[in-house]
Formats: structure tokens, sequence, C-alpha cells
């Protein structure tokens, strides 16, 4: 009697699928239902592995283009915002003036100003949110003046500080740079050290303004202002102009110093550029 071909079995009853047991050469041949379910973990294997790529991708993903902040205010940061770098600075501090004796040769020189103390530092966890977005800020935009024509020292550069997830971030301001009135021949003025304190972790970086020369009694070389990576320090100055000012198109760069000689009277020092701070938010 010939094979009898499976049947289709009734609505609302199952089709069970055979046992199946082992091949001609005695290897164990596996049950189909067992087959299903091995194929059916795979699958989930697989898309759990997906989930979790694509999860990592998510948390630290960019939310918002970087936000420079000048001046003073408050914000908030877009939803969802888990970790944010900041990266700002203080204001660059003026450079010293110079006043010469009148007479026909006498000289002088100031020191440029120290550049503000730019602070760099991610705060936050990836895919843990921040406990509040709101944040506020003031970038150093006043001090930084330069020396006095009377060869008066440069103003300290204001420090920038910005209060984010409930800690207050200081970026110190530069120091102004030595004035000078004098008589002497040959001169070599030194600078000011760094202002002393700084925001809390990260990375502090600074440079101090350049010191200034009179030598041979009628050459006179002004210090440049300190630079650094958010904005560069004014040029120093020969023979007898006023101090440059820090670069007006970065941020936290010292003036130069200002130099004076054979009866040109006082000069003035350049003033510190304004402190900046940019803030870049990520999930």
């Amino acid at each position: 009697m010939g094979a009898r071909k499976p049947q289709r079995p009734a609505p609302g009853h199952a089709m069970l699928l055979p046992r199946t047991g082992a091949d001609p050469a005695g290897n164990t041949v596996q049950r189909a239902f067992d087959a299903v379910s091995t194929t059916v973990q795979q699958v989930q294997k697989t898309v759990g592995a997906t989930q979790d790529a694509v999860t990592a991708v998510t948390a630290g993903r960019l939310l918002a283009a970087p936000i420079t902040l000048t001046g003073s205010g408050s914000g908030v940061l877009p939803a969802g915002t888990c970790v944010v770098v900041i990266e700002g600075v203080g204001q660059g501090g003026g450079g010293g003036g110079a006043k010469d004796n009148g007479g026909g040769t006498g000289l002088a020189v100031g020191a440029g100003g120290g550049s503000g103390q730019r602070l760099r530092i991610t705060v936050g966890t990836p895919g843990v949110p921040l406990t509040t977005l709101a944040y506020s800020w003031v970038a150093g935009s006043s001090g930084g003046a330069g020396g006095s024509s009377a060869g008066g020292t440069g103003v300290n550069g204001a420090d920038s500080t910005i209060n984010l997830n409930g800690t207050l971030y200081t970026m110190k301001g530069g120091a102004g740079g030595f004035g000078l009135g004098t008589t002497a021949a040959n001169v070599v003025q030194a600078t000011q050290p760094p202002l002393a304190g700084s925001g809390p972790g990260g990375n502090v970086t600074f440079d101090h303004g350049d010191p200034s020369f009179a030598f041979g009694g009628t050459s006179a070389l002004s210090g440049e202002g300190g630079g650094g990576p958010m904005g560069a320090g004014g040029v120093g100055v020969f023979g007898s102009s006023n101090g440059n000012n820090g670069d007006s198109a970065g941020f936290g760069g010292g003036g130069s110093g200002a130099a004076t000689q054979g009866g040109s009277g006082g000069k003035v020092g350049g003033n510190g550029a304004a402190g900046g701070i940019i803030i870049t938010p990520y999930s």
C-alpha cells in the first residue's frame, strides 16, 4: 500500500512535527522543534546585540552645535543633555605702559600682559541626564586695561565663570604687565606671574606675557602679550609706540607693553582681550 499523504489539520488544531531519530550513519538528528527553538534564540541574540550597538551610539551623540558665551547671562541646555564639554578663558591682562625721562637718550619699556587661564573640562556621564539643564555665566570683560603713559602697570584681566549642574567653574584672568618709567640705558622688565586660582579639575593652561628690553641707550622693545588656544596676545612694539591689544578675533590674549625712546614721552600699554566660554552638549 502506498504512503499516505499528510492531511492538513482541522482549524484550531496544531500539526505536530515528528521526532527525528538517527540517520543511516548513526548520527543523532535534531528534532524539528529544537531546530526552530535554536533559530529563535539566534535571532533574539542578534536583536539584543543590535540594540546594544544602537544604545552605544545614542549615548554621547552631539545634541547641538557648540554654544559661544560672551558677556554674561543664563540659558538652558537641550533636553536629554548628559555630558557637556566646557572650554573657556579669562580676560587677558593689560600690557605695561612706558614713560622715558623726556631727554634725548631716555627710554622705557613695558612688559606684556598674561593670557587668561584657559580651562577645558568634561562634565557628566554619557547616558545619565544632568541634574539640571539651566546654567549661567560671566565671561570676563572688565579690567585688562593697558598700563598708563606714566609707566603704569597693566590691569589684571577679569575672571570668566560658568555655573553648570550645580558647580561653579572659574577661569582666572591674566596678570597685567609691569610698566616702567626710567632713564636707565639697559633694562630688562620682567613679567608678573599668573594669578592664583582656577576652576575645579580639568586642564588649565596659560601664557604669561613676554619681558621687555631697553638696550644700548637708544633701542626699546616691549613685551608681547600672552596668547593661548582661544586667542593670540598683542604683538610687541619697537621704538616709540603704544602697545597692541590682545587679539580681538579670539578670547583671552594679553595686551603688549608700550615702548618709548629718545624723549618721546609716555605711551600706554595694550588692552587685554575679553574672556569667552564655549559649551558643547552631548547625550
